[in-house]
């Protein structure tokens, strides 16, 4: 079964405001993005790794709200996410 520790990382205003673990299917809601922008969540077991080292887990586009909400499988072990966008 896979850990989920939400941890806020800031490097702008972007926010992860909601986590949902649901047998392997994790759901990530937030906002404050660019209207209609796009986005990338990363995700890696390390959170002290370097951003560059962390893989992709999802892309997906802001609504007009700046909102978002994107779900993906979580490996097992513990995870980290964090939400950029360009």
């Amino acid at each position: 079964m896979a850990t989920v520790t939400p941890i806020s990382v800031v490097s702008g205003p972007l926010v992860i405001s909601h986590t949902v673990l649901s047998g392997t299917t994790l759901t990530l809601q937030g906002g404050v993005g660019t209207n209609n922008g796009p986005f990338t969540v990363k995700s890696n077991a390390n959170v002290a790794a370097p951003l560059g080292s962390w893989g992709t887990w999802a892309t997906g586009t802001f609504d007009a709200n700046g909102n978002f909400s994107v779900n993906g499988t979580v490996p097992a072990g513990q995870r980290f996410f964090i939400i950029q966008q360009p």
